[in-house]
């Protein structure tokens, strides 16, 4: 069985397109926006970053991100109900980055089960 993520790989016309917003950045609600404006201007993949205190992988920008997005309130679970809420308007498939620290805390099978209520099309996990 192709999935959706494999299916655009396999028929690609051109180089793919991925891109990313850390949720909750500036605000919860435009982060929502600014997944819709990449999905509808033709990214084939979004990947939508759980916010961390501490992103060691990632450069001063995504990090400020990310602490802008902590200081808004975003937790793991706004960041799930917002991949669900996206996906019940848009075919662009979504994915969930985090840092191992998070599905750790939570629980693996329940991480993995908050990413497949959501509809998430997959998870990074670093």
């Amino acid at each position: 069985m192709t999935n959706e993520i494999t299916a655009r790989f396999r028929n690609r016309e051109r180089p793919l397109l991925m891109t990313h917003v850390v949720a909750g950045y500036p605000d919860p609600a435009t982060s929502r926006t600014i997944v819709e404006t990449m999905a509808g201007s033709g990214a084939d993949l979004v990947e939508i970053q759980i916010p961390f205190s501490d992103p060691l992988a990632d450069g001063p920008t995504i990090t400020a991100a990310n602490q802008i997005a902590l200081d808004n309130g975003t937790r793991p679970r706004d960041c799930f109900a917002m991949v669900r809420d996206l996906r019940a308007r848009l075919s662009t498939p979504l994915l969930i980055m985090t840092y191992a620290n998070i599905p750790f805390q939570m629980g693996l099978e329940r991480f993995a089960a908050a990413c497949a209520d959501a509809g998430a099309f997959g998870a990074w996990v670093f």
